[in-house]
């Protein structure tokens, strides 16, 4: 069982999906760290990826039309961005930054 696959097993919000849902899933899924203040994405990046944290903080955030940022909101431990992009294939909407070091 992959390290992956088990944390998910853990969360309550994917924990009760089948274990075939499950092991898809996690083959789909990459550990990644990101430093805190770094971004995992702007808007407008094409959305080819869609990240569930693991730990730490992201702080979602949408660029004015004057360039300045306005926090939209912010992703905590078990909770899943980007993931209609990704199925759409649309460009995010929103961007991410870790506010903290992150995975």
């Amino acid at each position: 069982m992959t390290e992956i696959l088990s944390w998910l097993q853990q969360q309550p919000e994917w924990g009760q999906l089948p274990l075939a849902d499950l092991q898809a899933l996690a083959d789909g899924l990459r550990w990644r760290d990101i430093r805190g203040g770094d971004e995992y994405c702007v808007p407008s990046d094409a959305a080819a990826r869609a990240m569930i944290v693991v730990a730490g903080c992201l702080e979602l955030f949408v660029r004015e039309v004057n360039g300045h940022e306005r926090l939209i909101g912010e992703l905590e431990s078990g909770e899943l961005f980007g993931e209609l992009n990704l199925l759409s294939g649309a460009p995010f909407s929103a961007g991410a930054r870790a506010t903290r070091d992150t995975v």
